[in-house]
């Protein structure tokens, strides 16, 4: 007996706070608790997100970081190992292509979304800048 077909992945749209849309597929939207919810309610209708930060820029890097662990398990915990050595490469090379400013924001948005994952590798991230520094090396990266 033959397998039926697979349904092809169900894309979600996203709206930034420019109105700019984005898609992301429902493997990826699920990395978010608030997209999932919000997801859930919309009737297949596009997903505004009424954040201030979320704009266009913030919104494709978060929807990167999704697609890119679509298929790993959805963590709704923020990890409690603050250790930045487990980060995998993508996610380090992911994360160097970000400017610190636009780290900050990003972390808002990943707390704002729920999207444990994200916010875990950031806050690795930006821990990690103060290794190897001393109290007044670490007040200058930090801005104290």
């Amino acid at each position: 007996m033959a397998e039926p077909p697979e349904e092809p992945e169900r894309i979600y749209e996203l709206v930034s706070l420019e109105g700019q849309t984005f898609e992301i597929t429902e493997a990826a939207l699920n990395q978010s608790k608030v997209l999932r919810r919000s997801a859930a309610f919309n009737n297949g209708e596009p997903i505004p997100i009424p954040y201030e930060d979320v704009t266009a820029d913030m919104l494709q890097l978060v929807i990167t970081y999704c697609e890119n662990h679509r298929d790993e398990p959805v963590d709704d915990e923020v990890e409690t190992d603050p250790r930045p050595g487990d980060m995998s490469p993508e996610d380090l090379e992911y994360l160097a292509s970000i400017d610190d400013r636009n780290l900050a924001k990003l972390i808002r948005v990943a707390n704002f979304l729920d999207i444990f994952g994200l916010l875990d590798i950031c806050c690795k991230h930006v821990a990690s800048f103060g290794n190897g520094l001393n109290s007044a090396e670490m007040k200058i990266v930090y801005g104290l």
